[in-house]
């Protein structure tokens, strides 16, 4: 896949998946009760798309720290103020807060993209997965499942790498099960070209 890349379907590539049947409930529960930065997840798995390989534990890092910083400092401060603002304090909630609401939201949105596109950056100089040693008997069906296994060894070292030791270990296997559902409808969200730029 040599003419894609990250920086291309930075932003296409998640509002596509996140869109999907449950995806955007199971990233809301990834973020809420495991902590994951659905930002880093997204952007690993338009990664391990592309460059058609899982990303390592070191790769998902990486990345993550290259963006720490502006989460901590920008996104999660925005969201904060955004979910606050729709119970309190006082004079809030009324139509006036709910405007200003709208409008951090648009801000947090924003936050989020710039996010997503310092994460494709950051991502494009990965390197692509090695040829295939050994032929299959039926490539599509091998690239198809190999694509699935890539995409869900993924999204579980983004949630190891949020959440190591889960404060509730019996809620890991639910928290698996999450990721599983994000990794699964991201195979299949289509990819543009550099020659279609998203604006």
């Amino acid at each position: 896949m040599a003419d894609t890349d990250c920086t291309v379907n930075h932003w296409s590539f998640p509002v596509s998946l996140y869109t999907r049947n449950g995806v955007a409930e199971a990233c809301l529960a990834l973020q809420d009760q495991a902590g994951v930065d659905v930002c880093v997840l997204l952007a690993a798995l338009l990664a391990a798309r592309i460059r058609q390989r899982p990303l390592s534990a070191t790769e998902v890092a990486q990345a993550d720290q290259h963006v720490q910083a502006w989460r901590t400092q920008v996104v999660l401060p925005l969201r904060a103020i955004r979910r606050r603002l729709k119970t309190g304090p006082q004079p809030a909630p009324t139509d006036a807060t709910d405007a200003l609401r709208q409008s951090v939201k648009a801000c947090e949105l924003a936050a989020e993209r710039l996010q997503l596109e310092a994460l494709a950056a950051c991502l494009d100089g990965l390197p692509n997965a090695a040829p295939a040693d050994d032929p299959t008997d039926d490539p599509a069906e091998a690239s198809a499942g190999q694509r699935l296994a890539n995409l869900t060894q993924t999204a579980y070292r983004v949630l190891s790498h949020f959440a190591p030791d889960p404060q509730d270990p019996a809620a890991l296997p639910a928290l698996q099960a999450l990721a599983r559902q994000v990794a699964a409808a991201a195979q299949d969200v289509p990819l543009q070209h550099p020659c279609h730029r998203d604006g």
